[in-house]
């Protein structure tokens, strides 16, 4: 195979993201820059011919840079690296060599952050962002270790592009600088999540971007739950999620971060990763999903209960594929996570022009030009730059609560400035109403001061069947309002326990009891004889009972 086949033949399987399914080796090192080097350089390898072609561009311009504005603020960059000591990734033994473990066992979470700055300093080059992925393996790789393993990648990519482009392209200046100062005040939060085996950095010229106006952003590197290897299965997203919950407790320690106003953003299976932690945590106040694995991989995200994605959510994907294209790869098209997650705001943003791994910054400037066929480098590059404007503006918009993003959002891209049928937008509103779980059920039963439990609870059963309220949950819920001395929604809840529980003798006692505590001793006469009916044995209803009959009877 010439290297031409076989950089194409890598190029179909970075676009596919079935392929994680098959190939174990590709699966985990699909989103690494390394990997992008690695195996550009291996098909160069015995082609030196088709690489000096390569070469011959000499240029010196980076092979992507955004097209957009960038902020007011200089930008920050500090690298953390950190351990999750709740989790432990490594057992006794390696599981690839089978070695014995003797360093630390708990999960690292390599850590970057790009900030909101009030100066700028010496800025960064690419290579620095490079040299984070040799250190995020190891946190104690020596020093010497570390610029042996860098050399390696980048005289790879020099050996690609020719030493004047490749050279311009790993020494590209960046935006931010390390160690800087942050701007003073709070400023919202964005924690991304790369895609299966991607990198911190992988997505770094949107980071850069969004810390310019105003946003902290937190990314840590793609990991599977016990190696560095990322399983595509529900523990491998289940790790990836918990990821993000860390890098959100991390965010706490940062002064300047508004924890009120926290977005989570993913690219491929950190796309649906993400939707994994916001079902978890209410926290997260807005969701970004770039071209995420949800479509691709129904039987997770069936897993994911779509009634808690309840924030509002960008969702901006590649071009749709054909029928025939599904077909060919028998994909499941039996469930839609987007359609049945209704009670979000989605925005749905297509992108024709892209492919998959476009998504990404690193793999635009990484990637060959052999990439780059029916749109050019610089049409896809610009296509990028618009998927980073609508970010900052949906960010702007939920988060900031921007009136001017907001009209941005609902107007066309045309007429907001993209060129023709580069980019197609939808809007679908959530559903309105109480969300069929307890927390929309009691949210809805205050709104309408308790009353009509039992119309609201059928009305959100039937929207949601698997919405059950057991009848211990009911019990102990009554109880505790007692407790609380609000003795309204107590009845509520305990009526309600009766509506749906008819033959539960103890939600007929506990509802007499709340009707004795409240003083109606008629309907707690009432409810304390249907408890007998239904169990005769109930001798705290037969004790009540009594004691209420005999005092209705001294009353008269």
């Amino acid at each position: 195979m010439n290297f031409q086949s076989k950089w194409f033949s890598f190029v179909r399987m970075a676009r596919s993201e079935s392929s994680l399914k098959h190939i174990s080796k590709q699966r985990y090192m699909l989103r690494q820059p390394s990997f992008f080097l690695r195996h550009i350089a291996k098909a160069a390898s015995g082609f030196c011919l088709f690489a000096a072609t390569l070469a011959s561009a000499n240029t010196t311009e980076p092979n992507f840079q955004l097209a957009n504005a960038y902020g007011k603020h200089a930008v920050g960059f500090r690298l953390v690296q950190q351990y999750d000591f709740s989790r432990s990734m490594k057992g006794k033994h390696d599981l690839v060599t089978g070695e014995a473990i003797k360093t630390e066992r708990a999960r690292p979470v390599q850590t970057l952050i790009w900030y909101p700055s009030d100066k700028p300093g010496k800025p960064l080059r690419f290579i620095d962002y490079l040299r984070t992925t040799e250190t995020r393996p190891d946190f104690q790789l020596p020093g010497a270790e570390i610029e042996r393993k860098l050399k390696e990648k980048t005289d790879k990519v020099l050996r690609v592009f020719g030493n004047e482009r490749g050279n311009a392209e790993v020494q590209a200046v960046m935006r931010a600088s390390k160690g800087t100062s942050p701007a003073s005040g709070k400023y919202p939060v964005l924690i991304y999540a790369p895609g299966a085996g991607g990198e911190a950095m992988e997505n770094v010229d949107n980071f850069e971007y969004l810390a310019s106006h105003g946003y902290i952003v937190i990314s840590s590197a793609s990991q599977g739950p016990l190696t560095n290897n990322v399983s595509i299965d529900m523990a491998g997203l289940d790790a990836q999620a918990r990821d993000i919950q860390f890098l959100l407790a991390y965010a706490s320690t940062v002064p300047e971060a508004d924890l009120s106003k926290i977005a989570v953003m993913g690219f491929s299976w950190g796309g649906m990763a993400n939707f994994v932690a916001a079902s978890r945590d209410s926290r997260i106040s807005a969701l970004i999903s770039l071209d995420g694995s949800l479509r691709r991989f129904t039987e997770f995200a069936k897993q994911i209960p779509a009634v808690s994605i309840t924030v509002p959510t960008l969702f901006i994907h590649r071009g749709n594929e054909s029928l025939e294209e599904l077909s060919q790869r028998n994909q499941d098209m039996s469930y839609s996570a987007l359609n049945s997650m209704k009670y979000m705001d989605l925005i749905k943003i297509t992108m024709p022009w892209m492919q998959h791994v476009d998504f990404a910054s690193d793999s635009l400037r990484m990637g060959s030009d052999l990439h780059f066929s029916e749109y050019t480098r610089k049409e896809i590059g610009l296509a990028h730059s618009w998927v980073s404007r609508y970010v900052l503006e949906f960010l702007n918009a939920k988060l900031k609560a921007n009136t001017e993003s907001e009209r941005f959002l609902q107007t066309t891209p045309v007429k907001n400035g993209a060129p023709a049928h580069m980019m197609y937008v939808q809007h679908r509103p959530a559903l309105p109403g109480a969300l069929p779980t307890r927390s929309g059920f009691i949210q809805g039963l205050a709104k309408q001061d308790f009353q009509g439990a039992e119309a609201l609870y059928d009305s959100l059963h039937k929207l949601n069947p698997e919405f059950v309220l057991k009848d211990s949950d009911l019990n102990a819920w009554g109880y505790e309002l007692l407790r609380q001395n609000k003795l309204k929604a107590a009845l509520a809840i305990f009526r309600l326990n009766t509506h749906l529980s008819t033959d539960s003798f103890n939600a007929f006692d506990s509802l007499g009891e709340a009707y004795e505590v409240a003083g109606n001793k008629d309907l707690a006469i009432v409810n304390y004889r249907q408890s007998l009916k239904l169990n005769p044995d109930n001798k705290h209803a037969e004790q009540q009972l009594k004691e209420l009959e005999t005092s209705n009877q001294q009353d008269k």
